[in-house]
């Protein structure tokens, strides 16, 4: 039997407690030449969150301590839906989101996969006295939910415009989901020539992100030019969403057997709009 079958199935079993992962090597008697094999694939549940990690490094099914991981989607807001995983059996399609306040998204980026708890809703208190009405829930309503862990980054770098503030440099995000300026070093110490100017179209490394009441930091790693100009826009826009500007080499080779002229054969079936002045 595969070892993630195991593990699985140990954890849930109905009288499990949540342990360590010695503790679970042990009962599932894994050699000490399979162990290396049985942390990374461990490493890997965890950050697909099918594994949560408690405290004390102890582990269970999120489900069993009111955990669930999965995408969080940031709005321009600040507030995000959390989109389950399909890995914890919980709904994932349209509708099945978990809603975040911004005051629960810690220290998540949009896109991130994370590690939320489930939020209770609280208890109805007894209705007394006159004028006062007992709340009301929707059982159908979902709960929300407060971001605990961030199990991997969408990204590790963004495209954006440096600033300059009273104290600090900072890199504005172009994808307006992404809510705070990033803190970036003096540009002139960053090592990149020529030096980063404030209005240019920059790339930024994130850097650890820990505390949410402050900006994040990162790293000035790449310049691509003067924000708004067409070539800059269009070097975020490959790098945002992880485009290669280069075509691969048998689609190059493809296109040297398409002539450089519009042939007959080409008009045929078509309506010919070639001495129509056209502007899109």
């Amino acid at each position: 039997m595969e070892l993630r079958p195991q593990l699985l199935q140990l954890l849930r079993t109905k009288d499990y407690v949540p342990m360590r992962r010695e503790e679970i090597f042990a009962i599932l008697k894994i050699g000490s030449k399979e162990i290396a094999a049985a942390d990374s694939l461990l490493d890997e549940m965890l950050e697909r969150g099918e594994v949560a990690r408690l405290k004390k490094d102890k582990l269970c099914i999120p489900d069993d301590a009111d955990l669930v991981s999965g995408r969080i989607m940031f709005r321009q807001n600040g507030a995000a839906t959390l989109i389950p995983d399909s890995s914890t059996g919980k709904p994932s399609g349209p509708g099945a989101g978990y809603p975040v306040a911004v005051e629960n998204t810690g220290v998540s980026l949009h896109a991130d996969q994370v590690l939320a708890r489930i939020i209770q809703r609280p208890q109805q208190s007894p209705f007394r006295g006159k004028g006062r009405q007992r709340p009301v829930y929707d059982p159908n309503e979902k709960p929300n939910v407060r971001v605990i862990r961030i199990l991997k980054r969408a990204r590790e770098a963004i495209p954006g415009t440096l600033e300059k503030g009273r104290h600090a440099y900072y890199v504005v995000p172009d994808d307006p989901r992404i809510t705070q300026d990033v803190l970036v070093p003096e540009p002139s110490n960053s090592g990149i020539k020529p030096i980063p100017k404030v209005g240019d179209k920059v790339v930024v490394k994130l850097l650890e992100w820990k505390q949410r009441h402050l900006n994040p930091e990162g790293e000035i790693s790449e310049v691509l030019g003067r924000t708004h100009e067409p070539d800059a826009e269009f070097k975020a826009i490959l790098f945002k969403y992880n485009l290669n500007p280069q075509f691969p080499s048998a689609v190059e080779k493809q296109t040297e057997a398409i002539p450089d002229h519009v042939r007959k054969q080409d008009t045929e079936g078509r309506q010919d709009c070639r001495d129509i002045f056209t502007f899109t």
